[in-house]
């Protein structure tokens, strides 16, 4: 994954939820207010696999065309970020 600059303060951990984990065919991003940011999907390798604009408290990502496997999801905007790890299965 890449760095985030050093002014870039992580969302609270309860701010942000990334559900279902392990995941199947869709990917749902719940947060407490209204959020503009973007959700990238990076592999084990970090190469960013699916970008999603995120707008609002609620959010679907399609993932179905991900093959199973290890993933790491980042939400950031210009001033926050968020990142977790997120299993994908068929």
């Amino acid at each position: 994954l890449s760095q985030s600059p050093l002014n870039t303060k992580e969302f609270p951990l309860f701010y942000i939820k990334v559900y279902p984990n392990p995941a199947h065919t869709m990917l749902q991003i719940h947060t407490q207010h209204d959020i503009n940011a973007q959700a990238t999907i990076y592999n084990t390798l970090g190469i960013p696999v699916l970008l999603h604009q995120l707008n609002g408290n609620t959010n679907h990502l399609d993932i179905s065309q991900l093959p199973s496997g290890v993933y790491y999801i980042k939400i950031h905007n210009d001033k926050q970020y968020y990142s977790q790890k997120i299993i994908i299965q068929h």
